[in-house]
């Protein structure tokens, strides 16, 4: 069997093709494995493909690199809602994304689109690492290190200094995870950058909206101004236009469609799938939790009935998850993947599946501890909670009296019941 998924691939900063930063953007109706995301983006050999599923009001938003999955990215955020304005049918002016930065606002009005991100610290560094400073050749004015994005920041004295630059792109991937942003004065803006990340699979992006959560507060302290008129200098090139509002900065742009079309791709065979709990899989639970860190030391028969299991293609198990439930709320537990298939919808199928056995049982809200997995859930509908405000019940559960480390983050979701 066949599917079909739309696709497109958007020009963004730019008001023409062949300009500014070219974007991929896959609109989902759920997501599929994240391997799958992965192997798109890959395919797509873009330095972004934005993917989102909107559910109710929310646009659910995740970008790939050829590489990685990123926190934070302008230019594919600008495509994504560039689609959404003009190739969805959406009437309204203002579109909710969620994402892994949190939650981003974007707006549109006479075809300009504007962006609401975080203003990302930056802080100088007098002792940068050898590679940047060897990678880029040049030694700059002065260095500064981003780890909300993690970015470096070389600052120098003339446009011409930036134009002229000609990396070693093989010493500036040695400082993975931060890519490489370049900015000076402008002659006709307000600054100019370049911004390489080749550890990403991106040796230069022509143009990149997030480095400017840096680069926007950084200029407006240094020209003593709100608005920021900024230009990449990239061989594609593109324009951007920054307002600091607070801790957030505006970033502004156009984009235009340069192609449109549809992945098709053979339905692959499921790798797993989903059974309650057997009585004779729990040495193979135990095995599988003992992996993955998680606590073990409290399960007994009783526990044992409430979980549900992912089973491979010859009956061996590769997936767990767990509940305990205290009334109208239930802890969710040992939630846990054989490595080899992360990645690929298993712990989304687990979790949705103990979702649903949840409310079958009337529970109302889930609750949860994790040092590791807070953005998967994130994804999920999670929302991080503070201790003291869970049900007393869930309290005094052996995972919150002393099982998890105290620094666990807590996280809920309520869940609807029939």
């Amino acid at each position: 069997m066949m599917t079909s998924h739309p696709i497109y691939q958007i020009d963004a900063f730019t008001q023409e093709v062949f300009k500014g930063n070219p974007a991929a953007v896959c609109p989902l109706e759920s997501w599929p494995a994240d391997s799958w995301l992965q192997a798109v983006a890959a395919e797509n050999n873009l330095s972004e493909t934005a993917f989102f599923v909107r559910k109710d009001d929310i646009f659910h938003l995740r970008w790939f690199t050829p590489r990685h999955e990123v926190d934070l990215c302008g230019h594919a955020t600008l495509a994504a809602a560039f689609v959404i304005f003009t190739e969805l049918g959406y009437r309204r002016t203002l579109i909710h994304f969620e994402t892994r930065s949190g939650p981003l606002g974007v707006t549109q009005r006479d075809g300009l689109i504007t962006m609401d991100f975080p203003v990302l610290g930056a802080e100088e560094d007098v002792k940068p690492p050898d590679p940047l400073l060897q990678g880029l050749g040049v030694k700059p004015e002065s260095v500064y290190r981003v780890d909300d994005d993690p970015n470096w920041i070389a600052v120098f004295n003339s446009e011409d200094s930036i134009r002229r630059l000609s990396p070693d792109m093989s010493l500036l991937a040695r400082l993975h995870p931060y890519g490489v942003v370049v900015t000076a004065p402008g002659s006709e803006s307000d600054c100019v950058s370049r911004y390489f990340a080749p550890s990403y699979g991106i040796p230069e992006d022509p143009v990149t909206g997030s480095i400017h959560c840096a680069l926007a507060p950084y200029w407006a302290e240094r020209l003593g101004k709100t608005k920021i008129q900024a230009r990449q200098s990239s061989e594609r090139g593109g324009s951007l236009c920054c307002e600091l509002k607070g801790n957030r900065v505006m970033i502004s742009g156009h984009a235009v469609k340069y192609m449109e079309g549809a992945i098709i791709l053979k339905d692959p065979k499921e790798e797993f799938h989903i059974v309650p709990f057997e009585k004779a899989a729990a040495e193979e639970v135990i095995a599988l939790l003992s992996s993955a860190d998680l606590p073990t030391e409290d399960l007994n028969h009783r526990k044992f009935e409430t979980f549900i299991l992912a089973k491979d293609r010859d009956g061996s198990v590769v997936g767990t998850v767990g509940m305990e439930v205290c009334s109208k709320a239930a802890l969710l537990r040992s939630l846990a993947v054989q490595s080899s298939l992360r990645g690929k919808g298993v712990g989304r199928r687990l979790v949705k599946a103990i979702e649903s056995a949840a409310r079958k049982r009337g529970v109302q809200a889930l609750y949860l501890l994790t040092l590791t997995a807070s953005n998967f859930f994130k994804r999920m509908d999670y929302q991080n909670t503070e201790r003291e405000k869970v049900p007393e019940a869930i309290a005094m559960t052996d995972e919150f009296k002393g099982i998890c480390p105290a620094s666990s983050p807590c996280m809920s979701k309520q869940i609807s019941h029939s």
